[in-house]
């Protein structure tokens, strides 16, 4: 039986956390330009490190593509599917909605995420999924410069909204570099960084950490136009090496070998909780959570801290309790009974 990784499940763990914080405050929080955008910022690794962790762990595949489809794409379109619905059903109703709407989103189900924009995720995930078969006779083939080739061109294409600001760069479907973008770049960074393990400079792992903020800051005291999300986003290189740096100190402080059974067992569900949580905190937290006086008459910055925590246990208590279930499989992706 395959060891497990008590590191990689820190990771996720983290990763879940952050998305957690990143959409605690409310719209109508009057916060400081510094809390708002730190908040943001600080929490932007937590997609990549999700897709880094299942690219470490799920590439090369091992088995056939039918086998690997149908045991990995169960775990996701099932819950993709349910908390889909559910949304659904939630928003109409809270906010209304009339029948051919509804109809339309469930249409529109297999395309796109539906009902709520947090499924975004599910559908990516979906689909470094099913390109993992094709590209695995290359990777366990490939050398490490040109693995890092590969890497290095999508490197490239995070960096196009920089180049965009003094050159005329073409990023659409015609593209030279168009296949080398989007998340799989953090799918065979996962795969390289298991196959060739890094040991990063705590100092300059830190420096590439609090650089995002220090470029955000630059570039609104010299006028140029960067939008935050274009500049920022989960794909743009400064971010993307947030996130290395984030994982790869995880890697080498984290000391997992004498953690008590307790707290591994701990770890572990937090950890297969994690697509729980992940599709469960919106609800929780934009129906249940900030509707609560205690939420109301909260000092904002406090009150962002208390959403987060509050949103994170609850979340994890539903998935938990959901979990021992022999249905949970379909609803969040895990079954403590399997």
């Amino acid at each position: 039986m395959k060891q497990r990784d008590y590191k990689l499940d820190i990771v996720r763990i983290v990763a879940c956390l952050m998305v957690v914080l990143m959409h605690s405050p409310m719209p109508n929080m009057e916060l400081s330009s510094i809390i708002a955008v730190g908040n943001t910022m600080i929490t932007m690794p937590c997609i990549g490190l999700f897709f880094i962790v299942s690219g470490y762990l799920l590439l090369p595949v091992k088995t056939s593509m039918k086998d690997f489809l149908t045991k990995r794409l169960g775990k996701v379109v099932w819950p993709t599917l349910v908390f889909t619905l559910f949304y659904i059903i939630v928003n109409t109703i809270c906010d209304g909605g009339d029948i051919k709407s509804i109809l339309k989103q469930i249409a529109s189900i297999p395309f796109g995420a539906q009902g709520n924009g947090v499924l975004w995720f599910m559908y990516t995930l979906m689909g470094l999924y099913l390109i993992a078969p094709i590209i695995t006779p290359f990777i366990e083939k490939a050398t490490r410069k040109e693995l890092e080739f590969i890497i290095g061109l999508w490197a490239i294409t995070l960096l196009w909204p920089y180049l965009m600001i003094v050159l005329s760069v073409n990023t659409g479907i015609d593209s030279i570099l168009h296949s080398f973008s989007g998340y799989a770049g953090y799918f065979i960074l996962g795969f390289y960084l298991k196959k060739y393990p890094i040991r990063i400079n705590t100092f300059a792992a830190l420096l590439l950490i609090v650089m995002p903020f220090f470029l955000y800051i630059g570039f609104k005291k010299m006028g140029i136009e960067l939008g935050f999300e274009e500049g920022f986003s989960y794909l743009s290189l400064p971010i993307a090496l947030m996130t290395l740096s984030v994982f790869l100190l995880l890697q080498k402080y984290v000391r997992t070998n004498k953690l008590s059974l307790t707290v591994r067992n701990v770890i572990s569900d937090f950890s297969n909780c994690s697509f729980g949580i992940y599709l469960l905190h919106i609800f929780v937290m934009r129906r249940i959570i900030w509707n609560m006086d205690i939420i109301r008459f909260t000092p904002p910055s406090r009150a962002i801290i208390l959403i987060f925590f509050l949103t994170t246990i609850l979340s994890w208590a539903i998935s938990h309790m959901i979990s021992r279930f022999s249905i949970g499989n379909f609803i969040i992706g895990y079954n403590r009974k399997k």
